[in-house]
């Protein structure tokens, strides 16, 4: 984790518009969530989440999208209490030239969510 937040710092991780003097930067779209199986004891949730990245080399963009892959394929934690992420992997990637000097690059995920239903005491 420590060359990807020397590659891209926290701060110039946003959700919003990507500022042209913070290159690098990085804009998290809210992921999207969709229901797969239901049971008595909870649900599974499928999520899309799309990460884009803005520098003034693509080579860079390149060398970083591949960290990001290495560090958080197949990850899985606890994300709140009757929350886990069972997987995460990036299923694709696209690049571009968005202007002279400035590309970008948009990493697709999807995850796989485990929520755990409480028991309602009666």
């Amino acid at each position: 984790m420590a060359e990807l937040t020397r590659l891209l710092p926290p701060e110039h991780l946003i959700t919003g518009e990507p500022v042209a003097r913070m290159l690098p930067c990085g804009v998290l779209a809210p992921p999207k969530g969709v229901i797969r199986l239901r049971s008595s004891s909870g649900y599974l949730e499928q999520w899309e989440l799309t990460l884009h990245i803005w520098h003034t080399q693509a080579a860079w963009l390149e060398g970083l999208s591949q960290l990001v892959r290495k560090s958080f394929e197949n990850w899985r934690t606890s994300l709140a209490p009757g929350v886990e992420l069972l997987g995460f992997w990036l299923v694709r990637t696209s690049g571009r030239e968005v202007r002279v000097d400035c590309w970008q690059k948009t990493l697709h995920f999807t995850a796989i969510v485990s929520h755990v239903v409480a028991e309602v005491s009666r």
